[in-house]
């Protein structure tokens, strides 16, 4: 997994997630522990749900907007999951298993750059999810005895529960995981490039400059963002308009790094691509069917972030 920045989930005042998504099970992205007074309100209109016609760029993204695709067939693979271990044990008589709900989870080394700056770097739309997620819990009773009387053996039921989830997802996880890790360690070897090194250098003095933000590198201007949140954890709306103020100041002195990075990466994919034209092949016959049966089977619509 890329991580040539430093992820802001490390950033402990609002949970920035900012991560690279291995492939499309539940665990695949990390999830808050509290609720996130940052989050902005859903608009439809910023949500997509077409597939794309070509899924290279789902699974091997080169672009911030790429990056888009590939958080969204993530949630999706998180989403499946969840849905079908919700209604495992809603029909075994237990109460769902607590946690956050599916979100997207963007990709640090890979800066979408224009979301960044529209939503800040904890903003932005929340994924589609099923009716059997958006409850707070279902109607079973805990410790209700199943149909084959294994509602009251709560291991047994978590273990059988978590199977069928990872088993739902296993056809997408085997289609799009194997190459999109061999593409992660391809891309993080880009950062050693001279070129992409000599634009990252000029990040600090931009920062410095256009914003007057004084850090030496990526590191210290994400300990600042952590510092400059914390100040306003009690007040939700001087923590979104900092946040964003943070996140625009990033987004204008990244651009020239991916500037630099993108035209590599389309590249580098070129040749990816070529030189693993048998599994690209599969991918791109068995993908989009793959995602359709899922949504099909289990009630759960594939979402994309939007501009």
């Amino acid at each position: 997994m890329p991580h040539r920045l430093r992820p802001p989930q490390l950033v402990p005042a609002v949970l920035l997630m900012v991560a690279a998504i291995g492939g499309c099970s539940a665990s695949a992205s990390p999830a808050p522990d509290r609720p996130d007074p940052a989050r902005r309100t859903t608009a439809a209109a910023r949500l997509s749900h077409a597939l794309p016609q070509d899924p290279i760029p789902m699974v091997l993204p080169a672009t911030g907007a790429d990056t888009r695709l590939t958080v969204g067939l993530g949630t999706f693979g998180q989403t499946v999951s969840a849905a079908v271990t919700a209604r495992c044990t809603h029909d075994t008589g237990r109460p769902r298993p607590q946690g956050p709900p599916p979100m997207f989870v963007r990709l640090g080394a890979l800066p979408d750059l224009d979301l960044l700056e529209r939503d800040g770097f904890n903003g932005g739309p929340a994924p589609d999810v099923p009716s059997v997620l958006r409850t707070a819990a279902n109607s079973a009773e805990p410790g209700a005895a199943s149909a084959d009387g294994s509602g009251g053996d709560s291991d047994g039921v978590v273990r059988r529960c978590a199977s069928a989830a990872a088993a739902a997802v296993r056809r997408l996880d085997t289609l799009s995981s194997p190459l999109q890790s061999k593409w992660w360690s391809k891309l993080d070897a880009l950062g050693n490039r001279p070129q992409v090194q000599r634009a990252l250098a000029k990040v600090p003095e931009c920062l410095e400059r256009r914003h007057n933000l004084r850090v030496n590198n990526e590191d210290g201007f994400f300990a600042l963002v952590d510092s400059r949140l914390a100040e306003h954890a009690d007040d939700a709306t001087a923590l979104v308009r900092e946040d964003r103020e943070l996140a625009g100041a990033y987004a204008d002195c990244m651009r020239p790094v991916e500037a630099v990075r993108e035209p590599l990466r389309m590249k580098l994919r070129e040749r990816f691509v070529a030189e693993n034209s048998r599994e690209i092949a599969v991918l791109r016959s068995k993908l989009g069917p793959a995602v359709q049966e899922l949504e099909k089977r289990h009630g759960v619509r594939i979402s994309f972030p939007a501009l």
